[in-house]
């Protein structure tokens, strides 16, 4: 067999590991979200969120950029010693500078439960969760490792085992009333193991060496620069549920964490897309391919709002019946908090889409700018509007962010590609979802099979009004499966 004909086999079959592990989390936070909402609460709920929170910012600065760094300088190396002996001083590099931000989670875990959290009583939660900080960085940087050396088939085995366990660990715990402090410690222990697990697949890959100093200045000037994006995604991301806390605490914290994640399964699908996406493009640009790279953009950016479009209309009309039967009816706010914040998803989407140019074109420092502007105009906003409007102001606030995100891509991509909206075919879309949404209207309910014969019948009738639109086209579909063999 031809070498190109099985590195594109390979590369296909990578896809489909991606692709596995992407729709297993999302079913997996799809179950676990219930678990969680209808056991804890909406107090503890947002406290077990605004935790989360915390230990994933710190782990996001106490990688350093070790992530991106492993990625960029293992992805090439054949020597597996070289490999072996690099990766434990990143894993040490990593350990000690977790270790410092632990301990200033933990001495200032009591301003945190106080101001965030409005309970002093809560420090003890985050006093322990501080150990997490560690085990989520170790896991971070052993995932990286995992797609530098392509290893997509054990990350995917690994990963979706432990989304398995983690949703039965959660449920026994739960359903057994053993509250969040026993939530805390399953997860450290399942981040332990874990580790355990990554570092015995590391040493039977790469076998275990001392590690050398040489490398280390190296790594970290690449490094340090971009441990600040992560930092940016998150503030832009999170930050409003710690100024709803502040303001508002625990409590509205878990009613607004719920909507978030809600509308955040959405991005789900653009995020199988772009995965597909991005190395396709990278190609038909090396190859000066630009009326396929086109024409692949286009057909991503279609199909994205196509299944995103009526997703929304669905969330609006069947609001009391998806939160119910997600969480209880104390999660109840209005269904114009979600519809604003699955709306952020058509924005977040565009945003990303056009980010893959900013990528070609090689401009990371424009991406990082662009970036920081939306972290700081999102703090500024949230800090406006949620003491006037609550945390239907922190969804206005990131519709707003990620608009402006979309605009400021585009504005500095314009010159090498004119993003195609579609107008036409948008407002067919949107026609076809507001049709499916009065015809599914008169049938809301509350009861759970009732809300899935909803779902069922809008999918029909939004489908069956897209064939006589005559929206999606045979040589679209036929292009999609051409694309898809080639790689």
């Amino acid at each position: 067999m031809h070498p190109n004909t099985m590195n594109k086999q390979k590369f296909t079959k990578n896809i489909i590991y991606i692709a596995i592990i992407t729709i297993a989390l999302a079913l997996q936070k799809f179950f676990l979200i219930p678990i969680l909402t209808k056991n804890l609460g909406t107090e503890l709920y947002g406290v077990w969120t605004n935790i989360i929170n915390t230990v994933l910012l710190l782990c996001a600065v106490g990688s350093i950029g070790m992530g991106p760094t492993i990625v960029r300088f293992f992805s090439g190396e054949n020597d597996k010693k070289k490999i072996s002996k690099d990766f434990l001083l990143i894993f040490i590099f990593v350990f000690f500078s977790t270790t410092l931000l632990s301990v200033l989670c933990y001495l200032f875990s009591s301003t945190i439960a106080l101001y965030i959290l409005q309970n002093i009583n809560y420090a003890f939660l985050i006093k322990i969760s501080c150990i997490l900080i560690i085990l989520e960085s170790w896991n971070a940087i052993i995932i990286t490792l995992y797609k530098a050396l392509k290893l997509f088939k054990t990350y995917t085995y690994i990963y979706v085992s432990y989304a398995i366990a983690e949703l039965f660990f959660f449920w026994y715990i739960l359903s057994n009333n053993l509250g969040l402090i026993s939530l805390i410690i399953a997860s450290i222990i399942l981040k332990a193991l874990l580790v355990i697990v990554g570092l015995s697949i590391t040493k039977l890959k790469l076998g275990l060496y001392m590690p050398t100093t040489k490398r280390i200045k190296t790594y970290l000037l690449y490094g340090l620069p971009l441990t600040l994006t992560p930092f940016y995604n998150w503030v832009i991301r999170v930050s409003d549920q710690y100024i709803i806390g502040f303001f508002y605490g625990a409590k509205q914290i878990g009613i607004y964490s719920l909507h978030y994640s809600l509308a955040f399964l959405l991005f789900n699908l653009t995020y199988i897309a772009l995965f597909v996406l991005s190395p396709t493009i990278t190609r038909f640009w090396e190859e000066n391919k630009l009326q396929e790279l086109r024409e692949f953009m286009n057909f991503s950016y279609k199909y994205i709002m196509m299944l995103l479009i009526p997703s929304i209309i669905g969330y609006f009309v069947l609001y009391d019946g998806v939160i119910i039967n997600i969480a209880t009816s104390e999660f109840i706010s209005t269904n114009i908090l979600l519809l604003v914040l699955a709306l952020t998803i058509i924005f977040a989407s565009i945003y990303s889409l056009s980010q893959n140019i900013l990528f070609l074109l090689k401009k990371t420092k424009i991406i990082n700018y662009i970036t920081l502007s939306g972290a700081i105009f999102n703090i500024i906003l949230n800090i406006i509007l949620v003491p006037y409007i609550g945390i239907l102001g922190a969804a206005v606030s990131t519709l707003i962010t990620f608009t402006i995100l979309m605009i400021l891509n585009l504005i500095y991509t314009r010159k090498h590609y004119k993003f195609d909206f579609m107008i036409k075919t948008i407002i067919k879309f949107t026609i076809a979802a507001i049709i499916m949404g009065v015809v599914i209207y008169p049938f809301k309910s509350i009861n759970l099979f009732s809300l899935i014969i909803q779902i069922l019948l809008g999918a029909i009738v939004y489908f069956i009004i897209l064939y006589f639109l005559k929206v999606i086209k045979k040589e679209e579909i036929k292009f999609f499966l051409i694309l898809y063999k080639k790689n």
